[in-house]
């Protein structure tokens, strides 16, 4: 089974296809329905949003965690590399049954599990 890969390659065809193995590599669909998010009331009355993650979360969130990844204390620049590496293979779609929220205040990003 080919599928088209999600960037590009150095490398296209060894002794087999890449395309072969991108449907090992890549995430199976997980074929479950979007999940509808959740509100809650915070103390000082605001609303928490949480959704699941979209394509358009994904820049943004990369943006932030470069920021991190530059803080060279209490570890913050390896947890940024960590966190910037599970992002950007959620574009890649080089994660096993990915399923990532992300929590919105006023429209702004608050965090992503």
């Amino acid at each position: 089974m080919k599928i088209e890969l999600p960037t590009p390659v150095s490398v296209e065809e060894m002794k087999l296809d890449v395309r072969e193995i991108e449907g090992i590599l890549s995430s199976p669909a997980m074929n479950m329905p979007v999940w509808p998010g959740a509100q809650v009331k915070l103390l000082d009355g605001r609303m928490l949003y949480i959704r699941a993650i979209q394509e358009s979360d994904i820049d943004p969130i990369l943006g932030i965690m470069e920021k991190v990844m530059k803080v060279e204390k209490d570890f913050y620049d390896i947890v940024g590399v960590r966190v910037y590496g599970e992002v950007l293979a959620l574009r890649r779609k080089r994660l096993k049954d990915p399923f990532t929220f992300v929590g919105l205040i006023d429209g702004e990003f608050l965090g992503f599990a």
